[in-house]
């Protein structure tokens, strides 16, 4: 493997170059299959980077999915760290990757690195979150594995504490609400589990400034809560019991970004279009 520190960088157009060089990618996934150990780490991040800047190359990247997931199981923490970025980027808008990830054995492996926690556990979070957007199958498998209250821990572990945890935390509410997005039996799982009061106390209590929370944590607990009550009305209870104030709040506020007052609305829509129903 040929140099590939050069392209470790925030060069984006040193990392656009080695996504089109001929031959790169096909070498790279060989190096992850058969490499040394630094040789796997390496192509790995070049795999990571080639990802996240070029969709095209996404199917390329495809037949080195199965190392990655090997990486996972058996790589230091640093090649885990490193492979779970790579499958983080592979499995945006790629149904391919999703599909290969969860036949190779990916979900479990995932799951068992988050738990760990660390880098490693941010990136296998933020991977397992993007396998399962709009990935029945997936969230399915996630499921049955234990992933709601894995996720939960993860939050309530992290919740208030800044940098890599901080990382975790947005990572792990992403997962819950990709997990939760038209999936009945994970929305139930979610009430029984206690998961909207945590993602209630992602949002920080009534009359809490909004700095100390972050505009992105924030983000991601309103989508959260949104997918979570979208078909169960014992979460939309619950969520209306808890955490509707600081809701509103949140809406009202000149403080809180576009994204923030957006998702607010639409939890807010929620509840109260179900109100009216059971009213009548």
């Amino acid at each position: 493997l040929l140099h590939p520190r050069n392209f470790i960088t925030e060069d984006k157009d040193s990392e656009k170059k080695l996504a089109k060089a001929a031959g790169a990618i096909p070498l790279l996934v060989q190096q992850v299959h058969t490499g040394t150990n630094l040789g796997q780490e390496l192509a790995a991040v070049c795999l990571w980077k080639i990802c996240s800047h070029d969709d095209q190359t996404k199917d390329q990247v495809a037949v080195a999915i199965p190392g990655l997931v090997q990486l996972l199981l058996s790589g230091t923490r640093g090649a885990q760290e490193l492979a779970a970025g790579a499958l983080r980027s592979a499995s945006i808008g790629s149904r391919e990757n999703k599909e290969s990830l969860r036949k190779c054995g990916g979900i479990p492996a995932l799951l068992r690195v988050i738990k760990q926690g660390g880098k490693a556990g941010v990136q296998a979070c933020a991977a397992l979150a993007n396998a399962c957007a709009t990935n029945a199958s997936n969230q399915k498998m996630a499921g049955e594995q234990g992933a709601v209250p894995l996720l939960l821990e993860q939050i309530q572990q992290s919740l208030g504490k800044r940098g890599e945890q901080g990382e975790m935390v947005e990572c792990a509410v992403t997962g819950i609400r990709n997990l939760c997005d038209n999936n009945t039996e994970l929305q139930a799982e979610l009430g029984k589990c206690g998961g909207i009061e945590v993602l209630v106390s992602v949002l920080g209590e009534p009359g809490q400034n909004i700095d100390w929370v972050g505009d992105r944590q924030m983000e991601a607990a309103l989508g959260a809560l949104w997918k979570g009550c979208a078909h169960s009305q014992e979460n939309r209870d619950r969520l209306e019991a808890r955490g509707l104030a600081r809701i509103k709040q949140l809406y009202d506020t000149e403080q809180a970004t576009a994204e923030v007052r957006r998702s607010a609305a639409g939890v807010l829509q929620l509840v109260a279009l179900f109100a009216k129903k059971s009213d009548i």
